[in-house]
C-alpha cells in the first residue's frame, strides 16, 4: 500500500489501489471507483477506533455450537503479541432435557434464550465491541430454506434487538458489527469443509508458536491445550498409528467435534482487529479519506 499521501486521489488512484486498500480494510471489492472510495470514507468515518480498553467479542452463532472469543488489543510496542485472548469457549444452548423430547422454538422462548445468553455469558465479559457473525438463508446453496437455519436467524434477530434496546436506554454502551464483513471470502457449497479445515490448520499453528495471540487467562490458557490436543489425537486415530510410548489422550470435553466454530470466531476476531489497525494506518497515510465527495472533486 502506498505510504505518500495523494492530494487529489479522484485523478490518480486507480480502482487496482482502492480494491487492494478496501481488501486490507475487509470491505467490498466490487464496484466503481467512486463506489469504493465511499465505501472506505465511511468506514473511516465510523467510531471504531480502538483503544487499550477496547474489548472485542467475537461471536460464531448457533443454537448447538455457539463460539465466542474475547480479544484485547495490545498498543505497547515491545509487546510480543498484538492481541490477548481473554475468553474462549463453545456452547450448547439447548441442554438435553428428559422431560422434554422435543425444544420449544417459538418466539417467546428465542427471546427468553437470546437475554439468558447475554445476561449469563456475554456481557458479564464486559465488551465494547460485539461482532456477529451474519447467518446465510440457506444452507449449502439449496433452494429450500432449512427449519434450523430459520431457529438460528431468529435468535440472531433476537440478539440485535435485545442489544438495541440495552443501547437505548444506556445500559450498554457498546457497539454491534455485523460479522459478514468479518467472514469475507468464506467457502460456500463444496469449499466450505476444506475451508473449516484451513482455518482449523491456520489457529492451531499460530496456537502453536504462541506470537500472534497472547493468553490472557489460566482459562484461556486449558481452552487451547484442549483444542490443540483434540487435533493431535484426532490426527493419530486418523492415521490408525501412534508412535512408539504414545498414547491416545483423552479430550475430556467434545470440543474436538467442533473446533470450527471456535476457530471461525477467533478468526473473525483477529480479522476485524487488524482491518481496524490498518484503517487507522490508511487514514494517516491517506488524508483524503476523511473529506467529504464534495472536497474531493473541488
Amino acid at each position: 500500500m502506498p505510504s505518500k499521501p495523494l492530494s487529489k486521489p479522484l485523478a490518480h488512484l486507480t480502482s487496482k489501489y482502492l480494491q487492494s486498500a478496501s481488501l486490507q480494510c475487509g470491505l467490498p471489492l466490487t464496484g466503481s471507483k467512486p463506489t469504493l472510495m465511499s465505501n472506505l470514507r465511511a468506514a473511516a468515518a465510523a467510531p471504531t477506533t480502538l483503544t487499550p480498553t477496547s474489548r472485542i467479542l467475537s461471536i460464531d452463532l448457533g443454537l448447538r455450537n455457539l463460539a465466542f472469543a474475547l480479544l484485547t488489543p495490545t498498543h505497547t510496542p515491545k509487546k510480543q503479541h498484538n492481541l490477548t485472548l481473554r475468553a474462549w469457549t463453545r456452547l450448547d444452548l439447548l441442554p438435553p432435557d428428559l422431560n422434554k423430547p422435543t425444544h420449544d422454538f417459538s418466539p417467546p422462548s428465542i427471546a427468553h434464550l437470546a437475554v439468558s445468553l447475554l445476561h449469563t455469558h456475554l456481557l458479564p465479559l464486559s465488551p465494547t465491541h460485539i461482532l456477529i457473525e451474519r447467518q446465510r438463508f440457506r444452507s449449502g446453496g439449496a433452494a429450500p430454506v432449512l427449519e434450523w437455519t430459520l431457529r438460528v436467524n431468529a435468535l440472531e434477530t433476537a440478539l440485535y434487538a435485545a442489544l438495541a434496546t440495552l443501547r437505548h436506554l444506556e445500559v450498554w454502551e457498546g457497539r454491534v458489527v455485523t460479522g459478514e464483513e468479518a467472514t469475507r471470502g468464506k467457502a460456500r457449497a463444496t469449499g466450505s469443509k476444506a475451508m473449516k479445515l484451513a482455518k482449523i490448520r491456520l489457529v492451531e499453528a499460530s496456537l502453536r508458536e504462541g506470537k500472534a495471540v497472547g493468553l490472557g487467562t489460566d482459562e484461556v490458557r486449558e481452552a487451547v491445550r484442549r483444542f490443540l490436543a483434540a487435533g493431535e489425537s484426532r490426527g493419530r486415530k486418523k492415521g490408525g498409528k501412534k508412535a512408539e510410548g504414545e498414547g491416545v489422550e483423552t479430550v475430556e470435553t467434545d470440543d474436538g467435534k467442533k473446533r470450527d466454530d471456535l476457530a471461525d470466531c477467533l478468526c473473525q476476531g483477529v480479522a476485524w482487529l487488524q482491518w481496524q489497525r490498518n484503517l487507522e494506518d490508511l487514514k494517516k497515510k491517506e488524508p483524503w479519506i476523511l473529506e467529504s465527495a464534495e472536497e474531493m472533486l473541488e
